[in-house]
């Protein structure tokens, strides 16, 4: 699946997806007037991250999962750019060995900026990174399925 959006000012995205890669780019946002700013949605050795860059910043956070996600099964994950950067997956994907990116709902990162990022182009199942510099080291196309995409409350693909 390749979905690419123009010009996003929030972001609310949802979806299921399901692969045996264990690095990929599922979901890939350009910032809107910042030369080399990224956000992405990873596989990483089997589990999911989350990355940002920004001028004079980079961060990468993993997810902490119970166990790889590339097993070929499905699982969710909810991502949104509003007031900043948040990413969550359900809570039986979820493990406690951070209590501070664990609750009841699940796990997830969040961060807040006083200035949200605005995401130009949205890419989703897509290892579209040819607008972006070469020394960028980003994983491999993603491979695998994707159903119950769901972008600022309009379905987009609803799977089976």
């Amino acid at each position: 699946m390749l979905l690419v959006v123009a010009a996003v000012d929030e972001v609310a995205l949802s979806l299921s997806f399901r692969t045996t890669l264990s690095d990929a780019i599922l979901v890939l946002g350009e910032i809107q007037g910042q030369t080399a700013a990224y956000i992405s949605v990873e596989l990483k050795e089997g589990r999911v991250q989350l990355r940002y860059s920004f001028p004079g910043l980079l961060v990468t956070q993993k997810i902490p999962t119970l166990s790889r996600v590339n097993d070929g099964r499905y699982h969710s994950l909810q991502f949104t750019v509003l007031n900043g950067i948040h990413l969550s997956m359900p809570y039986e994907t979820c493990t406690a060995s951070d209590s501070s990116k664990f609750d009841s709902k699940g796990c997830r990162y969040s961060e807040s900026f006083m200035m949200p990022p605005k995401v130009s182009m949205l890419y989703i199942g897509s290892n579209a990174t040819s607008r972006l510099p070469r020394d960028i080291l980003f994983p491999g196309p993603y491979v695998g399925c994707m159903r119950d995409v769901e972008l600022n409350g309009n379905w987009i693909y609803p799977g089976q």
